[in-house]
């Protein structure tokens, strides 16, 4: 979560940030925890697992980048470890918790990617309109948001993607209700700049 202003409420684990687009058996296996983190992956751009020692007080407050991108980020205002979908997790308290990544060439202005992790959104989640789960860029350049969105056209629970530059906007949403409160749910979201737009 990169926006102070819309935090995320409830468990997220497991982040990922590809730089194509995965196919449905590769996001299965990512699903089934069985997709290998070993050896070199070169469109894996960041992985965030959130298990101790990668997140916490024990490390200075810093979730490492098990990619080898070096992408690492700074826990703001203290999100606590806890129990996870996959080894432990992180818990944002909805107010103002949440991981900052440094703006990276590696990861932001990526015109292919994909978003993935696990998440356990709490009913508070949508209290000001939407949580984000994924977001990089700001301002008037690209910007890429994964999110659930509890307003507006898309309707209450759903999982929303979207895309802004300076000159076009993409987005892409599923039904409402598609979200669950209180209950691990493994999302992703892929985009190519040549059409290919999906919130899985």
């Amino acid at each position: 979560e990169s926006d102070g202003g819309n935090p995320f409420d409830g468990k997220m684990d497991d982040v990922r940030i590809y730089n194509r687009i995965m196919m449905p058996d590769d996001l299965m296996a990512l699903y089934r925890n069985t997709l290998t983190t070993s050896g070199i992956d070169t469109g894996l751009r960041g992985y965030w697992s959130f298990n101790a020692p990668d997140a916490g007080i024990t490390n200075g407050g810093v979730a490492y980048d098990r990619s080898g991108a070096g992408n690492w980020g700074e826990l703001m205002n203290g999100p606590p470890i806890v129990r996870g979908r996959v080894g432990q997790a992180l818990y944002f308290d909805g107010v103002n918790e949440y991981v900052d990544v440094a703006a990276a060439t590696l990861i932001n202005n990526q015109h292919t990617f994909t978003y993935a992790a696990w998440i356990y959104p709490t009913g508070a989640t949508c209290g000001n309109g939407y949580g984000p789960i994924i977001e990089k860029g700001t301002g008037s350049g690209l910007k890429k948001s994964l999110l659930i969105d509890c307003s507006g056209a898309s309707g209450d629970r759903t999982l929303y993607g979207t895309v802004d530059t300076a000159t076009t906007d993409a987005m892409s949403y599923t039904a409402a209700g598609v979200i669950a409160y209180d209950e691990w749910q493994h999302v992703a979201m892929t985009y190519d700049d040549a059409g290919d737009r999906l919130v899985r």
